[in-house]
This record gives structure tokens, C-alpha cells and sequence, in this order.
């Protein structure tokens, strides 16, 4: 009988000329021919418990759930990697991120107004760049506490780091708000009584697509995925504690 070690090969299709027939029926292990139970739930193709992928299709398929062996129970224990996964949280509705994100920038656009109407900044020499840097500002570091910017906290979000499983902080929100620095770019000019800049069109533009993707379903928008990070609801975060 032919006998093979699924678990040597550097790829699961390698095994898939040989091993096409042969799935179904068993694995020789020791000596004899091993009727395995665990079933590639794509092809139903038996597996090793050993194997991380289907030698059938080469999909990747679950593995056997560890059994207690303290009570002798037999009851199979799902792992602690396992568990986390199923308690990750989602990705929060698009209505929700894109009212938060909303009130986020009309609280950049009072702190500009502002800071045009203070009688301070009126005698500045560099009025025109304040008047667009701490708006900016407030854009790139709103998610710095707890994960939460005004916005969020209005409608119960929090960007969450799904590497750590913690809220973001400063360098998360720093990763993916950045883009929004490019309000600060000049030149800056005069219309209708109203200060613009190249920047600001820029920054209208960058709300423009973030808001698009979100709408369009996208779980993580622009900036997301080098933060590691996902807006998701606190009522999921309540549920996971």
C-alpha cells in the first residue's frame, strides 16, 4: 500500500496528482490503513488530523478540536486563538462611520472659522497657516484617545487595533489620518470672503473618496489596513468583555 507524509510537502497541490483517489478512503499510518473522520467541508474528502490543507482541492481545512483531558469528559475544547477570532469585531454599519466622519469635519471647519474670526489671529504674520494647520491637526490625531474622536463618541464608535485587540492610539491615528495634513499646502487665496487653499480642495477631495468607500460597503477605508486598525461599534465591545 502506498504510504506518504502529507505534512512534508512544501504545498498542499504538490500532493494533489497522488493523493486524488486515495483522499476518500484513508491514510496509512503505522501500520495499517487509518480511517480518519474529519471531512474537507468543501470536496468532503477525508484528512490527518495533521494537515492544514485538503489533499483533494487544497483547500485549507479545520483542524480536530483539542479534547480535555482533566475531567475525561471528552468534551472538545475550542482554543484560545479559535475563541478570539469568533469574539473579533466587525466593521461598524457605513450610516454610522459616515455621520461620525461628518461631524468630525464640520468641527475642523468651526475651529478654521474660528480661528478666522479670533482678533488674534488677525495680527499674526502666518494668520493663513493656522488658520488650516489645527484643523488639520484635529483630523490626523482625533482617534488618539481611547480611539474615539467626537464624532465617534456621538454615535458609539471606537477605532479598534485588530492586531493588539485593544483602541487605537497615537500611531494608529497618526496611519490612518495622515492624508489629511494636505490641508495645510498653500497657495492660499482669496474667494468670496473666504480663505482657500490648494490643501483644502485636496482635503475635500480625500473626504470625498474615504466617504465613497465606506458607502460602497468597504469594512476598512484608506489608511486602515497600514494602521491595522477598524471602526467597529462599542456595543460589540461591550458583548466581547
Amino acid at each position: 500500500m502506498l504510504s506518504y507524509s502529507y505534512t512534508q510537502l512544501s504545498h498542499p497541490y504538490l500532493a494533489l496528482p497522488i493523493l486524488h483517489l486515495i483522499a476518500p478512503l484513508g491514510y496509512r499510518t503505522g501500520g495499517g490503513l487509518h480511517m480518519t473522520s474529519l471531512r474537507c467541508p468543501a470536496c468532503s474528502a477525508g484528512y490527518p488530523d495533521e494537515a492544514r490543507f485538503c489533499p483533494r482541492c487544497g483547500k485549507t481545512v479545520p483542524k480536530r478540536p483539542s479534547v480535555e483531558s482533566d475531567d475525561g469528559a471528552g468534551t472538545g475544547v475550542q482554543s484560545k486563538r479559535d475563541q478570539e477570532l469568533q469574539k473579533a469585531p466587525t466593521a461598524a454599519r457605513a450610516t454610522k462611520r459616515i455621520i461620525a466622519g461628518a461631524i468630525d469635519i464640520a468641527i475642523a471647519i468651526l475651529i478654521m472659522e474660528a480661528l478666522r474670526r479670533s482678533p488674534v489671529a488677525t495680527v499674526l504674520r502666518w494668520r493663513s497657516f493656522i488658520l488650516f494647520c489645527l484643523p488639520a491637526a484635529y483630523l490626523v490625531f482625533k482617534d488618539t484617545i481611547l480611539g474615539k474622536s467626537a464624532g465617534k463618541m456621538v454615535v458609539g464608535l471606537t477605532t479598534w487595533n485588530v492586531n493588539d485587540a485593544r483602541a487605537a492610539g497615537f500611531s494608529e491615528s497618526v496611519l490612518r489620518n495622515w492624508m489629511f495634513f494636505c490641508l495645510i499646502l498653500p497657495p492660499y487665496v482669496r474667494l468670496f470672503r473666504l480663505t482657500l487653499s490648494f490643501g483644502m480642495i485636496l482635503c475635500a477631495v480625500v473626504s470625498c473618496i474615504l466617504g465613497l468607500q465606506i458607502a460602497l460597503g468597504k469594512g476598512r477605508r484608506f489608511g486602515d489596513g497600514a494602521a491595522g486598525t477598524i471602526v467597529v461599534e462599542d456595543i460589540q465591545l461591550r458583548s466581547r468583555a
